[in-house]
C-alpha cells in the first residue's frame, strides 16, 4: 500500500496548528465522512477556544488536508479515534494543544493515522 503523510501546521497568525496524519489506501463508507467532519470540528473548537486560530479556518484547513473528508475511505481505529482522540480535543489545555502543534508526537497515539484514502 502506498502510504502518503500529510500534516496542516501553519494557521491563521502563523500559529501552528496540530499535525495531523492522512495515509493513502482503501474503500470506505458515510462513516468515515462523518468521522472526519466531526475530528476537523474538535480540533476547530479546540483551536479557536486557545485562540490559535478562527474555528472556519481550521475547520477548512483540516478538511483541505484530508483531501476532503468525503474521500476518506477507512478510518484505522474509530473507537479510539471518538475515545480518547476527541476527549483529548475536548479537554487539552491551551499550552499542551499549542505544543502539540509544534511536535506532533505530543498528540496521543488514538489521533495518529487515523484518517485513511
Amino acid at each position: 500500500m502506498n502510504r502518503t503523510r500529510v500534516s496542516i501546521r501553519p494557521l491563521a497568525l502563523g500559529l501552528p496548528l496540530l499535525a495531523l496524519t492522512v495515509v493513502a489506501g482503501a474503500c470506505g463508507t458515510t462513516e468515515e465522512e462523518r468521522l472526519c467532519l466531526e475530528m476537523a470540528d474538535r480540533l476547530a473548537r479546540a483551536t479557536d477556544r486557545c485562540s490559535a486560530g478562527t474555528y472556519d479556518a481550521v475547520f477548512r484547513a483540516f478538511e483541505a488536508t484530508a483531501g476532503g473528508c468525503d474521500n476518506v475511505k477507512r478510518v484505522r481505529d474509530p473507537a479510539a479515534l471518538q475515545g480518547a482522540c476527541f476527549d483529548y480535543f475536548e479537554g487539552v489545555a491551551c499550552a499542551d494543544l499549542l505544543a502539540a502543534g509544534q511536535d506532533p508526537a505530543k498528540l496521543p497515539s488514538a489521533c495518529h493515522s487515523q484518517l485513511l484514502r
